[in-house]
């Protein structure tokens, strides 16, 4: 979701989420509980992990694998990162139960992909959708991103 705009991290984390149900196959009685579940993980900690990124992270009850969408705010959103930092790359993941060790693997994963500052300043200058998937594709993510499908879905 590049041009992601928001008040603040709550409004965000909402259009967010929505871009995610959208795009996923999440039951309609799961949409409610998938936002609250990613903003009380947001309220106990900020998920921001510093360098103007953000992982934050919900649940669902069922699902095959663990799903997720990006969010690029270029303007930056106050997450009340540790460095001070406003957050400009947003990466939502949506674990189903039962996926915990997998979660723990992604979240890592996401943390070190977003630590190479090629990345993200390539990231959050993307033009669309297709040139931000084509940064987490390319060379200098290669070895960060091995979880994700072979093509877009949704």
């Amino acid at each position: 979701l590049v041009g992601l705009k928001g008040d603040d991290k709550w409004d965000v984390l909402r259009k967010l989420t929505d871009f995610y149900i959208r795009t996923h196959r999440v039951p309609v009685e799961e949409h409610e509980m998938l936002y609250t579940t990613i903003e009380a993980r947001e309220r106990d900690l900020t998920t921001a992990v510093g360098l103007g990124a953000a992982i934050p992270h919900g649940r669902v009850k069922r699902g095959g694998r663990i799903q997720g969408v990006l969010g690029i705010c270029r303007e930056g959103v106050d997450f009340g990162a540790m460095d001070g930092e406003p957050v400009r790359i947003m990466m939502l993941v949506v674990t189903p139960d039962g996926y915990e060790r997998e979660h723990l693997e992604v979240m890592a994963s996401l943390a070190q992909m977003i630590s190479n500052e090629t990345v993200r300043s390539r990231l959050v200058v993307a033009i669309d959708a297709n040139d931000a998937w084509e940064v987490i594709e390319g060379e200098e993510a290669r070895t960060y991103n091995y979880f994700l499908e072979e093509e877009v879905s949704g």
